[in-house]
This record gives structure tokens, C-alpha cells and sequence, in this order.
């Protein structure tokens, strides 16, 4: 079955508000009818009975009734003497039971005779000289409805061309209101067919009011935007990548030619060294950019389990302990015991050599890296600061941009690919952790991150 479109549904929901809402006034209007043709129909009966009982006297031959007496159209008045006998009444008129309903003076009573009911008012006529009477007015209740049914009838004939009517004005007020859509649309297709991510819809629709349409036209402008910078990135992390497997790769060849034309002496195993240290680079280099291609495709296995990470981090202390000898730094640790958290050990691993070789390669000769872990409101942070030449504030949040160096000329000798902190952000996110940096020029620099503790 063809589903709706928004314009057909909006169409019809607004159509069947708007005859739930007519059909809501029309009852309240018919109630509203009743009361009031009650109370209309129950003035007219006290007025009438009233200005009856003053058409009343007597003269030398006994009860006079005036002419003008019971003009009221609709109601019927008869005069009663205090026995309850009939003394006046019209042809034709109305007359209840005296002995069965009982005189009221000025009280208005609802009885039912017949199967009909009535609205009865009596008025006590009093007479100094003479006998009292009473002035008995009724009228038929039914009376009351025929208002009502005018209404309903009017209302049965009219309400089809309400409901065609507001069904029409709705699909073209919300065909209206959904044409910046289209525009949006075309517009929207227009850049993605042509490939051409830097143009953007707010161009097509300076037309467009400022409402919710123009937010979605701003929120798809805003998503071209970011990719766009995600395929600039990608291109530039291949030029980047070719940049950095280019140079090791030359200097491996240079020096395999060179060894070829040489005899075995100190300059060919010097030759060796190089080329071993160039080809570590590159291992390292290949590995961490498969690391980072299996992230992105969502392919690399995270394995949690309950992992110590006081011992944890320990371990990786003692292991970069030979690194850091070569430059006479030291290490100065204030780490909790057994703080323990969900993780995946390798990875986790990973990310504290990371940043202790970060620390190491960045500290002054003869420096200190202080390291750091505790409980904090129920998480655990962990700091790692080095004493070093520290990083500029423009460049603190491109660290963490694939292959960004500081040394724009890359010509490094420690064997840094740029990528080490890119992983490290990973790991922290993908353990539901928090990573940040802060530095100052020639004074150091302190990574904090903060992970979930087991419970």
C-alpha cells in the first residue's frame, strides 16, 4: 500500500480537527439554545399569566374578564376560583387537573400528561371585596425544541460543505507551507548530483521565511559543511599518509644502494642502523594506520574485561622506564591501588605508551614526567605531565588530528607519525572516557583522562 504523503497527512489531520472542533461548537451551541429557548419560553409564561391576572375584576354581574386577556400566542391561561373550579378559560385551551396539581403561587412546575410535558405558573389573585382567584398559565415544553431542530436540521445541510471546505483549504494552505521543502529538495540533489559540497541551499532559499523550514534549510547546510570537511580530511590524510611512507621508504632504498657498492665496514653497518630504525618507523607507521582504518569502518574488536589498571599502568611504566634512561628522566608516581575498570587491556595499553612517550619524547633532558591515578566522584582520572617545551594554544585542539605535528616539517627523528594521540582520543571514547590536554610554552604539558570505574 502507497504511503501518504506529509502533505496528505497533514491535510487530513487538520480536517478532522477542524470538523471535531465544528461539531464541538454546534453542540454547544444547540445546548446553549436549549437553555436560553427555556428561559425564554418560561418569561414569556410568568409574563403572560401575570398581565392576565390583571385583566381580571369584578362588576355587578360577577367575574368581568378584559379583552385584552390571554393575548399571549402559545399560551394558554384559565381562571380558577379557590375550589379549584374552572371559572374562565378559552376555547380550546389547555386544563390540568386541578386536584391532581396543586396551585403555587408564582412557582414555576414542570408536569407531564399524556406524554407531554408542560410548564405550568399560577398567580393568586386577590380581591378585598370579593372572591380570590387563580391565574393558571401552560404552555408545552416541546415548544422549546423547535429551535433546536431548526438548528440540527441547518447544521446536517451545511456540515458536509464545512468539512469539503476545510479539507480543501488545508491541502492548499499545506501545500503552501511544504513549497521551500521542494526548493529544498532540488536544491539539496542539485549538490549531491554534482559532487560539489561547497555550495549550500541557504542560496535557493533566501526566499524562505524564518521558521522551521529555514532551521532545516541552516541544519542541512551545516551537515554539507561538515562533509565537506570530512572528504577534505580524508584527502589530506592520504597526502599526508603518501608524505610520511615516502621519506622512509627513499631513505631505505638510498641506503640498500648504498650497501650494495660498499665493502663491510663501520659506514654499511651504520647504513644497517638506519635503515632498521627507518623500517621500525614504517612498521609502526603501517600498524597504526590499520588500527585507525579498522576504526573508522567500525571493524576493530574491543574485548572488555575487569582490568586492574593500577597494575596496568605500572606495567607500561617499567616498560617505558629504558626510554626515558636514555634521556635521564624519571618518572614520579602517585597511583591509587586497585582501581579497576571495564576495558580492553591491549588497547588500553596502547593509549598510556601513547601518552608516556609523548610525555618522554617532548620533556626536557634530565626532566620529570609525574603520573597520576585516582578515584574521582566515582570515575577515575588519570594524569600524565611531562616538563617540557609544551604546546602552543592555537595548536591544542589539532593534536588530535590525524598526522598533525607541531614541526610542520616533519623531519623527526624519534619516529612520530603524528598519529599516536589520534588513537589515544579513540580509546578514551570508546571506553566512554574523557580526554584533555593543557600546556604552556616552555613549561610543560598535562594530558588528563577520565574513565568509568568498575563497579
Amino acid at each position: 500500500m502507497k504511503k501518504l504523503s506529509i502533505k496528505l497527512k497533514v491535510t487530513l489531520w487538520h480536517t478532522v480537527f477542524m470538523v471535531a472542533l465544528t461539531v464541538f461548537f454546534i453542540a454547544v451551541l444547540i445546548i446553549s439554545s436549549n437553555k436560553m429557548t427555556e428561559s425564554i419560553l418560561r418569561m414569556r409564561l410568568t409574563n403572560a399569566v401575570e398581565w392576565a391576572s390583571k385583566s381580571v375584576n369584578y362588576d355587578d354581574k360577577g367575574i368581568k374578564i378584559s379583552p385584552d386577556f390571554g393575548k399571549s400566542k402559545g399560551i394558554d391561561v384559565v381562571i380558577y376560583d379557590t375550589e379549584s373550579n374552572v371559572c374562565f378559560s378559552k376555547k380550546n385551551s389547555i386544563l390540568i387537573d386541578a386536584t391532581y396539581v396543586e396551585f403555587k403561587d408564582r412557582h414555576l412546575q414542570i408536569i407531564e400528561e399524556n406524554g407531554t410535558k408542560y410548564y405550568v405558573y399560577d398567580y393568586f389573585i386577590n380581591f378585598k371585596r370579593h372572591d380570590d382567584l387563580w391565574a393558571r398559565g401552560i404552555i408545552p415544553v416541546s415548544s422549546e425544541n423547535i429551535a433546536s431542530a431548526s438548528m440540527i436540521k441547518l447544521t446536517l445541510i451545511i456540515f458536509p460543505f464545512i468539512a469539503l471546505f476545510t479539507a480543501i483549504g488545508g491541502y492548499f494552505i499545506t501545500k503552501r507551507a511544504f513549497a521551500p521543502v521542494s526548493k529544498i529538495t532540488s536544491a539539496a540533489n542539485e549538490i549531491s548530483g554534482g559532487k560539489d559540497l561547497s555550495k549550500r541551499i541557504s542560496i535557493y532559499g533566501d526566499n524562505l521565511a524564518n521558521d522551521e523550514i529555514s532551521v532545516l534549510a541552516e541544519t542541512f547546510d551545516k551537515m554539507f559543511e561538515r562533509l565537506q570537511k570530512s572528504f577534505e580530511n580524508e584527502r589530506q590524510f592520504t597526502c599526508d599518509a603518501s608524505h610520511e611512507l615516502r621519506t622512509p621508504t627513499a631513505v631505505i632504498i638510498s641506503q640498500c644502494e648504498y650497501l650494495l657498492s660498499q665493502e663491510d665496514n663501520e659506514d654499511k653497518t651504520a647504513s644497517l642502523k638506519v635503515i632498521l630504525r627507518q623500517s621500525k618507523k614504517m612498521s609502526k607507521l603501517i600498524s597504526e594506520l590499520l588500527m585507525l582504518a579498522r576504526t573508522d569502518n567500525n571493524k576493530q574488536a574491543v574485548h572488555f574485561e575487569r582490568l586492574n589498571l593500577s597494575e596496568t599502568i605500572q606495567i607500561v611504566i617499567e616498560e617505558m622506564d629504558l626510554v626515558a634512561h636514555n634521556k635521564n628522566i624519571k618518572f614520579k608516581t602517585d597511583i591509587s591501588d586497585d582501581i579497576y575498570i571495564n576495558a580492553d587491556q591491549t588497547l588500553i595499553m596502547r593509549m598510556l605508551i601513547n601518552l608516556m612517550s609523548n610525555a618522554v619524547q617532548y620533556a626536557n633532558q634530565d626532566g620529570l614526567v609525574k603520573i597520576s591515578l585516582h578515584r574521582v566522584n566515582g570515575n577515575v582520572q588519570g594524569k600524565i605531565a611531562d616538563n617540557g617545551i609544551g604546546i602552543a594554544p592555537e595548536y591544542l585542539d589539532k593534536i588530535w588530528d590525524r598526522f598533525f605535528q607541531v614541526d610542520p616539517s616533519r623531519n623527526n627523528t624519534n619516529g612520530s607519525s603524528g598519529l599516536g594521540l589520534a588513537m589515544v582520543k579513540w580509546i578514551v571514547e570508546k571506553h566512554n572516557g574523557t580526554i584533555v590536554v593543557e600546556s604552556t610554552i616552555n613549561e610543560g604539558t598535562v594530558f588528563t583522562f577520565i574513565l568509568p570505574e568498575a563497579k
